[in-house]
Formats: structure tokens, sequence, C-alpha cells
């Protein structure tokens, strides 16, 4: 048994004959990487993030906060791309 540096976990085993078996078990719906303006940290950027970067209007920094929430959305690092979406 072996896991990675991903927290994927391997485990091999043989048989007497020819034949052997590997299982790769892996944990679901864990970031792979944190995004920078993912405010809720859900791993995703979506319209959560931008209501709640809205509760911000007018404050100090929110034209730049805003630029980088554009440039990442809908962008999402979950290691199991099928809960994305």
């Amino acid at each position: 048994m072996v896991a990675d540096d991903l927290g994927n976990v391997y485990v091999a085993g043989y048989s007497s004959g020819n034949g052997y078996a590997t299982i790769k078990y892996t944990q679901q719906n864990y970031c792979i990487q944190e995004i920078d303006c993912d405010l809720n940290g859900d791993c995703k950027i979506d319209f959560v993030d931008l209501a709640i970067l809205a509760n911000k209007w007018l404050v100090a920094n929110f034209l730049s906060d805003l630029e980088k929430l554009c440039d990442a959305w809908l962008e999402c690092n979950l290691a199991y791309k099928g809960d994305c979406w």
C-alpha cells in the first residue's frame, strides 16, 4: 500500500498465478490547489463568490479583487471534475 502527494492510496496484490491487481482509492471533493479568489472555500469560482465580493462594494481593493474573480470565473480545482458543475 502506498499514498501519493495528492492523497491517492494504491493497494496492490498478486496471486499464485500470473495475475495481479492494483486498486486506486481516491478521496472525492478535495481541492487540488486553492484558488486565490475562492471566497467561500468550495474550490470553485462561481456566483457565491461574486455575492460575497459584492458585499464589499466600494471597499478598498474592490476593483482589483473583482478583476481576479473575473479572471478565474468558473475555475474549479476539485480532484473529481464531475463535481465541479
